[in-house]
């Protein structure tokens, strides 16, 4: 998969709104040949190009750093996507990984992040697979949608 990447520092809701603002100008045409990449809808073709993008935004601390992303849609290859104007969004080839998730709805809090964090840690412990590094976030729709119906996620990669 193709992502965009800011790294940002602070909290980590404070490192997920300032990495989301950078991004976001980003997708809305902040890029060389003006592409707008939207964040839901089709495929459409109008006077700046409006590309779907489906996939997460993605937040993981490395170190004293968090890395914010977005997944490029599909159809971009890491020759097809727009290149970034904004020189602190890294645009980044990710090859192919396994990894254990826990989906779960209400809102991105730190007591239901640590609680379904918690939850797949167990399991992986208590299974033949083994972790590697830290926990990922995986948040899939806008602020305003109601909160039993947000698709939050938590990952861990999973080693060989």
């Amino acid at each position: 998969m193709i992502i965009a990447e800011v790294k940002t520092t602070g909290s980590r809701q404070d490192s997920i709104n300032n990495g989301f603002r950078v991004l976001a100008d980003f997708i809305f045409g902040n890029n060389e040949g003006k592409k707008q990449l939207s964040m839901t809808g089709e495929i459409t073709q109008q006077a700046g190009t409006k590309i779907a993008m489906t996939a997460p935004v993605q937040q993981e601390k490395t170190d004293t750093e968090w890395a914010i992303s977005f997944i490029m849609p599909s159809t971009f290859s890491i020759d097809t996507v727009p290149n970034p104007i904004n020189e602190r969004i890294k645009i980044i080839q990710i090859p192919s990984k396994r990894y254990a998730v826990i989906t779960f709805s209400g809102r991105s809090t730190e007591e239901n992040l640590t609680t379904h964090t918690n939850e797949l840690k167990k399991y992986i412990n208590g299974s033949s697979y083994s972790k590697a590094g830290n926990a990922k976030y995986a948040f899939y729709n806008p602020p305003w949608t109601l909160p039993f119906l947000r698709r939050n996620e938590v990952q861990f990669e999973l080693t060989e």
